[in-house]
């Protein structure tokens, strides 16, 4: 069935904002299923002026808006409006991030721009952020900007009335607990290029770090003495730790933690580095670190790329009861925990999430 749905998101400059990658993979991948889709980038910071393009996925061409953040709101919307006028869509999907649509996080206005819109189509929402301090304490300047964030989210379901939305992650969901929301987790941003003979023959124990580093130290050193056990009790006298990724604000912090206390690790910086180049080394790798615990984990674009290539990868805390949702469906015994005492070195299978979870967004706009 020929679906039409015009996608709404903050930025679309590849490789640099992880929401406008999924959402141009997304798009491509329901053109498979036969729809027609369109991506409006309402707030880009990657271009002056207003631009139609092609961008690709797969080799699927995209349509795609970009609308410069220096636009004022006038032009701003005027230019959704001609669109939605234009494309007709059936659906309207906002990809929701309060930070893609106000650089403090506050896009106060957004909802009641979003419902000027005129057209026969249901909205969509996807909520990949929700509000600051959503698992933590927070000063007080932060908790006031979180009571705002949270009244904006409520808000868009009361003014939008969406027909579907949907969640990266149970946790999230749980939050959401008052409204309909279905949990769709991530996929990777980055493809499986197969590199034939990849495997070094030595015994270097490499474990990568894919991401940005949070500031939960304790934690990270938990991870870090899984890693000590293992290798260890393996005989791996050499232990690299390959960083990939900006990092983040928090990436000094971590890595002088490393260097002070595990000092037997060698730590090799990759910094921001190409797709193909982070496919090579996740393969390269024994093991992933990640930075997401359990009920998060859906939300890590990140650890399910190091998932989707077959990489065991090792989650914060204890060992959870089984969640029998998709991500334990395909990928439970790549699930490691820093408090575990051992590690399943073996080839896991490689699964590429993003046609799986398109085909269940499709069949949920079907109905």
């Amino acid at each position: 069935m020929n679906i039409s749905v015009l996608f709404i998101c903050g930025s679309l400059e590849p490789g640099k904002d992880g929401v406008g990658d999924y959402t141009r993979i997304l798009a491509a991948e329901l053109q498979k299923f036969g729809c027609t889709t369109h991506i409006v980038s309402l707030y880009d910071k990657d271009v002056d002026v207003l631009t139609q393009e092609c961008q690709y996925s797969q080799k699927r061409e995209v349509a795609v808006s970009r609308v410069p953040i220096e636009f004022n709101l006038q032009l701003r919307y005027a230019h959704l409006s001609g669109i939605v006028k234009k494309f007709n869509p059936c659906w309207i999907s906002l990809q929701f991030v309060p930070y893609s649509f106000h650089k403090k996080g506050m896009p106060i206005t957004l909802v009641y721009h979003l419902k000027k819109l005129h057209g026969n189509f249901q909205w969509h929402i996807m909520f990949h952020e929700l509000w600051v301090g959503t698992n933590h304490a927070l000063s007080f300047k932060k908790a006031l900007i979180k009571k705002i964030q949270k009244a904006l989210v409520f808000n868009l379901f009361k003014v939008l009335k969406p027909s579907l939305a949907t969640t990266s992650n149970t946790f999230y969901a749980e939050l959401l607990q008052n409204y309909v929301v279905s949990v769709l987790p991530l996929f990777s941003n980055i493809g499986f290029i197969n590199v034939p003979d990849l495997k070094e023959k030595d015994k270097v124990f490499r474990v990568i770090h894919f991401g940005n580093f949070t500031g939960d130290l304790v934690e990270l050193e938990g991870q870090l003495n899984f890693v000590c056990n293992i290798s260890s009790k393996h005989q791996i006298k050499e232990v690299k730790i390959l960083c990939v990724g900006s990092g983040g604000v928090y990436k000094e912090q971590s890595l002088e933690l490393i260097r002070s206390q595990f000092q037997n690790f060698e730590i090799v910086d990759f910094g921001r580095t190409s797709e193909h180049e982070i496919s090579k080394l996740l393969q390269l790798s024994d093991l992933g670190i990640s930075r997401a615990d359990r009920d998060m984990l859906g939300k890590s674009g990140s650890s399910m790329a190091m998932l989707e290539h077959g990489l065991p990868i090792l989650l914060k805390g204890e060992r959870v009861v089984n969640k029998n949702d998709l991500i334990d469906q395909y990928f439970y015994e790549q699930l490691h925990y820093s408090k575990d005492i051992h590690l399943k070195f073996k080839a896991f299978e490689k699964h590429p999430m993003s046609e799986v979870i398109a085909s269940m967004f499709y069949q949920k706009l079907l109905g």
